[in-house]
C-alpha cells in the first residue's frame, strides 16, 4: 500500500486540536480556531482527515442513527437532534464540527459515507468509540485522567507514542487520525447512514 498520511481533528466550541499522522506514525500537533484549519490541512495535504464531531443532523428526532448504534453497543455518546432542536449553546461544538468539514470540502476534499474511503476523503470518527475497538471493550473514562490513560494505552496498542504532558484533546486528536488512516486502509465499519452521517470506526487492535 501507499504511505497513509492522515489528519485528526479533535473539536471544540473555540479550538480545534489537530494532528498529522505520518506513514511510519510520527505525529506532528497544532492547536488552531475553527477559522484556521484550512490554513493546516493546505499545508500538510493529508490522505484523509478525521472530524471528531457530527457530519449532519439527525432527519428526525432528538439522535441519528449512528449514535443510536453505537449506543446499542455499549459505546456511550452525545446524541445530535435534529436542526430544529439545536438552538441551545450545548451544540455549538457541533456546528463548529460543521465548520471543520465544510473547511476540508472546499480544499476540495470528498465527504466520505461508506466503506471503501477514498483518498483526499474526510470522515467523521468518534475517538471514544476507537478506544473502545482498540481495547476490546468498555473503558474508565472517570476521571479525566482515567480517560486519557486509557486512550494513551489504546494508542500503544498500535505502536503510536504520546508525549507524556499531551492534553486528552490532543490523545483524541491522535485517534482521529489513526482511525482516517484505517478508513483508507480499510480496517474500519461504520455506525449509521450516509444520509445523517455514519461514524468511522477501527475493526479492533489488528487494525
Amino acid at each position: 500500500m501507499n504511505p497513509i498520511v492522515a489528519v485528526g481533528v479533535d473539536v471544540g466550541k473555540h479550538t480545534l486540536h489537530v494532528v498529522r499522522l505520518a506513514d511510519d506514525l510520527g505525529a506532528e500537533y497544532q492547536q488552531v480556531a475553527p477559522s484556521g484549519l484550512g490554513d493546516v490541512i493546505a499545508a500538510w495535504r493529508p490522505d484523509v482527515v478525521g472530524i471528531d464531531g457530527p457530519s449532519g443532523w439527525a432527519s428526525s428526532g432528538k439522535s441519528r442513527t449512528a449514535e443510536r448504534a453505537l449506543m446499542q453497543r455499549g459505546i456511550q455518546c452525545y446524541c445530535t437532534p435534529m436542526l430544529e432542536h439545536s438552538d441551545r449553546p450545548f451544540y455549538d461544538w457541533v456546528r463548529s464540527a460543521h465548520l471543520a468539514f465544510d473547511a476540508c470540502i472546499d480544499d476540495g476534499y470528498e465527504l466520505g459515507r461508506s466503506v471503501p474511503v477514498r483518498r483526499r476523503s474526510v470522515i467523521e470518527v468518534f475517538p471514544h468509540a476507537t478506544g473502545f475497538a482498540l481495547l476490546g471493550g468498555r473503558y474508565p473514562t472517570t476521571p479525566k485522567s482515567e480517560k486519557r490513560a486509557a486512550r494513551v494505552r489504546a494508542l500503544e496498542l498500535v505502536g503510536i507514542e504520546t508525549p507524556g504532558r499531551a492534553s486528552l484533546d490532543r490523545v483524541d486528536a491522535t485517534l482521529a487520525a489513526f482511525t482516517a488512516r484505517c478508513a483508507i486502509a480499510g480496517t474500519v465499519i461504520t455506525y449509521g447512514d450516509a444520509r445523517e452521517g455514519p461514524v468511522f470506526v477501527p475493526t479492533g487492535a489488528s487494525a
